[in-house]
Parts: C-alpha cells; structure tokens; sequence
C-alpha cells in the first residue's frame, strides 16, 4: 500500500521573507487614524440622538418674514416656474 503523498506545494520549501516599505507603513497608519476618526464621529452622532422636530414658524416672526419675502421674490419665483 502507497504511502499519501502530499501536493508540491506543500513539498517545496520557499523562503517567508516579506519586505515591507515604511512609505507602506506610514500610509496604512494615515488610514487607521482616518477610520478611528470615521468611527468616533459616528459614534458621537448614535450618542447625539434624534434632531428635534423644527418649531413651528411665527407669521411675525421677522427671520420667517425675510424668507417669505426672498422665497416670493420675482427671479425666484420666475426660477420655480421655468423648473416646472
């Protein structure tokens, strides 16, 4: 009976030397601090919770006046309509 042979793969010795660059180095540690900075900002948004609704516009509020005023503006109503 044949002893299992195994694949040459596994039968060729090969040396496991890996040459590594710093220039490699310094661009994976850029992109370790931007994903710790991508997860910290998303954790502070989990921890900020839900916007709160808008309050609703006072008529004489002067903020909601000027908006009134630009949104009825002639150019951008003009602008609305061509859109539609």
């Amino acid at each position: 009976m044949a002893q299992p042979q195994l694949p040459a793969f596994c039968r060729t010795r090969r040396p496991i030397t890996t040459t590594v660059r710093l220039g490699s180095l310094r661009q994976l540690k850029w992109l370790l601090w931007l994903v710790l900075a991508m997860q910290l900002s998303t954790v502070l948004l989990v921890l900020a919770g839900p916007v709160p609704a808008p309050l609703a516009a006072n008529p004489d509020d002067p903020v909601h006046m000027r908006r009134q005023r630009i949104l009825w503006h002639p150019a951008v109503v003009t602008l609305l309509r061509q859109e539609a």
